[in-house]
C-alpha cells in the first residue's frame, strides 16, 4: 500500500522534539502518561530545542501551570496538521502505554520537575486537608458515583474517625473537580487543594488519580508520606470495572502509602456502596497508632 502524503501547512525552523500519544485531552491519561514521557523527553534534549505537542486545552492549562518557560518552547498543532521542521526533529516514540509497566521510571523525571518549579513547604499542621473525591460532578464519566445518600454516611465516617484520632485538620474537603457554577476548577486552584493533602479518599477515577501528581513529591521520611484510601472493584463487585483496578498501578512509583477499599455486592456500574465498617477499620489503620501525617 502506498503511504498517503499531505502538503505541510507550516514550516518550523530550527531544532524540536515531538511527542503525541493516544487519549489526547483526558484528564487521567494526560496526568499519568503523557507527562511523565513529557518529563523524561524534556531531561534528554539539549535546552535550545522547541517542543511540538498536539493541541487541547488541557495540555496548554496544565503546562502553563507547571513550567511557563518551558511551554514558551512548545509549538501546538492540531489533529491532522503536518508540519516541515528544518532542522533536527526528536520523535518520542513510546513501546509501553499506558505506563503502569515495569519501574516506571519517566515518573521520576516528572517528580524532579515539580520539585524544581513548585518546591514543596511543609504547611502548618492545621492548614493540612483531608480531601475526599466526589464523582458526582458532570465532569466525571464512566460512572462508579459512590450512593448519594451513603457519600454523606462515609464524610460523618471520615469526620468521627479524625476526631477519634485527634486529626489537626480542620474538616473534610470534597473535591468535585468543578466550582459551585459547574465551572472545571483552574489547575492552580487543584494544585492548592492536593498539595496540601495529607490524606486522601474516595472512589478510582481521574480526579484522584491525577491530582496524586501534586501531592509532596519528596516527602523527608516515609511516615510524612500522604495517604491515599482508594475504592475499587473485588470478587464481589467486579462488575463495577476491571478486577482490582487501582491507580496504584499507574502511580505506584509517587511517593504514596496506597491502600485500597473493596465495593460491596450491591455496586454497579452507576452506582456504587461500600461497607462503613470496613471504612472504619481502614481509617483507623491510616490514622491509629503509628500513622504517618497527624
Amino acid at each position: 500500500v502506498e503511504p498517503r502524503t499531505r502538503e505541510s501547512t507550516k514550516i518550523l525552523e530550527g531544532n524540536y522534539a515531538a511527542f503525541a500519544t493516544w487519549f489526547s485531552g483526558v484528564f487521567g491519561h494526560h496526568y499519568s502518561d503523557h507527562l511523565p514521557t513529557i518529563a523524561y523527553l524534556r531531561s534528554q534534549v539539549p535546552s535550545s530545542y522547541g517542543f511540538i505537542f498536539q493541541d487541547t486545552k488541557l495540555a496548554r492549562d496544565v503546562l502553563q501551570f507547571l513550567d511557563r518557560s518551558f511551554y514558551d518552547r512548545v509549538v501546538w498543532i492540531q489533529q491532522n496538521e503536518v508540519i516541515q521542521v528544518v532542522g533536527e526533529l526528536w520523535v518520542s516514540s513510546v513501546d509501553l502505554f499506558p505506563l503502569i509497566w515495569g519501574c516506571q521510571r519517566p515518573l521520576n523525571f516528572l517528580r524532579r520537575w515539580i520539585q524544581d518549579t513548585h518546591p514543596f513547604a511543609e504547611p502548618k499542621r492545621e492548614h493540612r486537608k483531608v480531601v475526599f473525591y466526589s464523582r458526582s460532578s458532570p465532569d466525571a464519566k464512566h460512572g462508579r458515583v459512590l450512593d448519594p445518600k451513603q457519600e454523606e454516611q462515609v464524610l460523618q465516617h471520615i469526620r468521627d474517625a479524625m476526631a477519634r484520632h485527634n486529626r489537626s485538620e480542620r474538616d473534610v474537603i470534597v473535591y468535585t473537580g468543578v466550582d459551585k457554577d459547574g465551572n472545571t476548577l483552574p489547575v492552580a486552584e487543584q494544585y492548592n487543594i492536593f498539595r496540601a493533602a495529607s490524606t486522601i479518599i474516595g472512589p478510582h477515577g481521574a480526579g484522584m488519580l491525577g491530582n496524586l501528581m501534586w501531592a509532596d513529591p519528596t516527602p523527608g521520611n516515609c511516615a510524612n508520606r500522604v495517604q491515599a484510601l482508594e475504592f475499587i472493584p473485588g470478587e464481589d463487585s467486579k462488575q463495577v470495572q476491571g478486577l482490582y483496578h487501582s491507580m496504584h498501578m499507574r502511580w505506584r512509583n509517587w511517593p504514596v502509602d496506597f491502600h485500597v477499599l473493596l465495593y460491596t455486592k450491591e455496586s454497579s456500574k452507576k452506582r456504587t456502596h461500600i461497607n462503613l465498617e470496613d471504612l472504619d477499620n481502614a481509617l483507623d489503620a491510616m490514622w491509629g497508632e503509628g500513622a504517618s501525617i497527624v
